[in-house]
């Protein structure tokens, strides 16, 4: 399946073991209408690991190294995998976006699995980046943390997701 470069939408191939992160995205809407590096430099780290996470969600992971739709799995990695994923849809069920109406976690586990795995890998990131180079402490009254879920928080709002 070939992706043009142009587009700024991001996907895994997991059957090709390859992320597509195109040319195009960091010149999208999304890192245009950001504005502060954070938002640019961290949340677009969120997505990357939201990507790469995919290739381990409930759906990435039946595919094997070599992309092979395949177990590879040891039976007690299987269950405990399904037993964490069933108590993750199960806490998505819980949540009520519009009154009535709830979310069906069993549906969006793959994206709320990617979600969760973005979010921590650009996260711990964030903070060995901090460790690494001091706190400048607050900018425009938030702290990098702050900045960083507000980064996140908003980058799906973007026309692109």
């Amino acid at each position: 399946m070939e992706h043009d470069p142009t587009n700024s939408q991001c996907l895994l191939q997991s059957a090709l073991q390859r992320d597509c992160l195109p040319c195009g995205h960091p010149t999208s809407t999304y890192v245009q209408l950001r504005g502060g590096s954070c938002r640019e430099l961290w949340g677009y780290r969120g997505i990357i690991g939201h990507e790469i996470t995919h290739g381990f969600d409930d759906s990435g992971a039946e595919f094997d190294a070599d992309g092979n739709l395949q177990n590879w799995w040891s039976p007690a990695d299987k269950a405990n995998f399904e037993k964490a994923t069933q108590a993750l849809a199960k806490q998505y069920d819980q949540y009520e976006p519009v009154k009535g109406i709830f979310v069906n976690g069993i549906f969006t586990n793959g994206e709320n699995i990617a979600d969760l795995g973005g979010a921590n890998i650009a996260f711990d990131a964030l903070q060995m980046y901090l460790k690494d180079h001091g706190d400048v402490g607050k900018i425009s009254g938030f702290t990098q943390n702050e900045r960083f879920f507000i980064a996140w928080a908003t980058v799906w709002r973007s026309p692109d997701y």
